[in-house]
């Protein structure tokens, strides 16, 4: 989750018009941690 606030915020700030640009690492650290939370999700027993 901080992944996702860090991105946001870092694109909501737009620094040099490059908000875009410098807020994709935060994003795609989000997606990964989002990808195992599922993974494991998936390989619980319920």
């Amino acid at each position: 989750m901080n992944s996702t606030e860090k991105g946001f915020l870092t694109f909501m700030r737009n620094e040099l018009n490059m908000g875009q640009i410098f807020s994709e690492s935060y994003f795609e650290n989000a997606s990964k941690s989002m990808e195992k939370f599922k993974e494991g999700q998936a390989s619980c027993p319920a």
